[in-house]
C-alpha cells in the first residue's frame, strides 16, 4: 500500500485548483497514487479520484553516434532507463552557455 502524501492545493477558478506533487521519498521506479481533493482538509472528494503516475528520473547513459559534423544533421539515438512517459521530448546540446534545444 503506498503511503498517504498531503500537499496544499491553491483554488484558482470555479473549475480548476492546482497542487504541487510531492517527492517520493526513497523511490526509484514507477509508482501510482490515488489522487483527491478536500475543500476543507477534513473529507475529501469520493467521486472523481484519478490516478497520478509518478515515475523514475530518466538517465541517458549512451547515445550514438557520440560525434558528427559542425553542419548537424545527424541522427542521434539515445539510450537509458525512464525514457517512456514523456510528453514534449527535446534534446539539448551543451551547457547553460550557449545551449542548442532541438
Amino acid at each position: 500500500m503506498a503511503e498517504v502524501l498531503y500537499v496544499p492545493a491553491t483554488y484558482v477558478s470555479f473549475t480548476l485548483t492546482t497542487c504541487v506533487a510531492p517527492e517520493i521519498a526513497g523511490a526509484d521506479g514507477s509508482a501510482d497514487y490515488s489522487l483527491r481533493l478536500s475543500l476543507n482538509a477534513q473529507q475529501y472528494s469520493v467521486y472523481g479520484e484519478v490516478i497520478y503516475s509518478y515515475h523514475g528520473d530518466s538517465e541517458v547513459v549512451s547515445a550514438s553516434p557520440s560525434s558528427g559534423p559542425v553542419g548537424g544533421g545527424s541522427l542521434v539515438t539515445l539510450s537509458g532507463v525512464h525514457l517512456s512517459n514523456g510528453s514534449d521530448y527535446r534534446c539539448r546540446f551543451g551547457g547553460a552557455d550557449g545551449d542548442i534545444v532541438v
